[in-house]
């Protein structure tokens, strides 16, 4: 994190490695949150943003600055909290030589995929956690 802009609102950079060909990525983001206190739903959105302390690098540089033109999450409780719904919407710019058709058709395939293997990712953690005897707790996001 950069910056807290408020209570809700922050500035953080982030970067991702290289993949393939493509040189690592970097991205300044300002993510709010916003929490419905009666529904427990939780909503995040994520937009661009520029820094002076990361500038846009040139050409020779070691990131390739990347944005999340707009990027946004919805997770809303279900069952009493023991499950949730999910819905995701990112559009993306990968910036340098990866601004094609043919990569924005990659990423395209990823963001559909890449939400779902990272919840299943995270029910096989705590299952295998379950199954070597450790005690899971879990939270629930509606409010009490």
């Amino acid at each position: 994190d950069l910056a807290l802009l408020d209570a809700t609102t922050k500035l953080t950079w982030a970067r991702t490695p290289r993949y393939g060909p493509f040189p690592a990525r970097d991205f300044v983001t300002v993510t709010h949150f916003a929490l419905d206190e009666p529904t427990g739903t939780l909503s995040v959105v994520n937009r661009p943003a520029e820094h002076a302390a990361f500038p846009r690098a040139g050409a020779d540089a070691k990131y390739c600055r990347a944005e999340i033109l707009l990027g946004g999450q919805i997770i809303a409780p279900r069952d009493g909290g023991r499950r949730c719904h999910l819905t995701t919407i990112g559009h993306f710019n990968p910036g340098g030589k990866a601004d094609n058709a043919a990569v924005a058709a990659i990423i395209n395939t990823l963001c559909a995929r890449d939400p779902v293997a990272f919840i299943e990712g995270v029910r096989g953690s705590v299952k295998a956690a379950q199954e070597a005897g450790a005690v899971v707790e879990t939270k629930s996001a509606v409010a009490a």
